[in-house]
């Protein structure tokens, strides 16, 4: 086998094992055979790989480092508004979030679904999603979140109240 002219790297470096079955099924470090070819190799890299959510959300706690706000929204991944991969109730969520920031992604997409007739998924349709956000929104109100919240889910209240006083000073 001839040695590869250029090496290009791959980097899944936002999820860890935890993060789902299959990713617990890959390796940390692997050739990439489907995208490799006689003059490339392609790696594929978790260097995260086994560090779990909370150790992930520890350490942007204790250095006071930025995140993205949807993950305040209580959204767990930053992906597509609507992601094949959600479970229901992250997609109503995201629905919501989505009224919330005045979007009108929900209704389009809604209203996408049933002109090209198919289902977003198997298990249930945006026009379900929608539904079941409108109902959430009649008895709750709008979706609020703070600042912190992510690391309140993740790491406690008080946890977020240091957070939150390191952020305030480093700003």
């Amino acid at each position: 086998m001839s040695r590869p002219q250029s090496l290009s790297v791959f980097t899944r470096w936002t999820h860890s094992a935890e993060s789902s079955i299959a990713r617990r099924q890959q390796q940390r470090l692997a050739i990439d055979m489907r995208t490799s070819a006689n003059s490339r190799m392609v790696l594929t890299w978790h260097p995260i790989f086994e560090v779990t959510d909370r150790e992930v959300w520890q350490g942007i706690a204790t250095h006071g480092l930025e995140y993205h706000p949807v993950y305040d929204a209580l959204i767990p991944r930053l992906s597509c508004v609507f992601c094949v991969l959600a479970p229901f109730d992250v997609l109503v969520r995201a629905a919501r979030l989505c009224w919330a920031l005045g979007l009108p992604l929900p209704a389009r997409y809604r209203d996408l679904e049933a002109k090209i007739g198919h289902r977003f998924k198997q298990s249930h349709s945006l026009a379900e999603v929608y539904a079941e956000a409108e109902r959430l929104e009649r008895e709750e109100g709008p979706l609020v979140w703070n600042r912190g919240d992510a690391v309140r889910q993740h790491l406690g209240a008080g946890a977020a109240d240091d957070y939150l006083a390191r952020v305030a000073l480093a700003a």
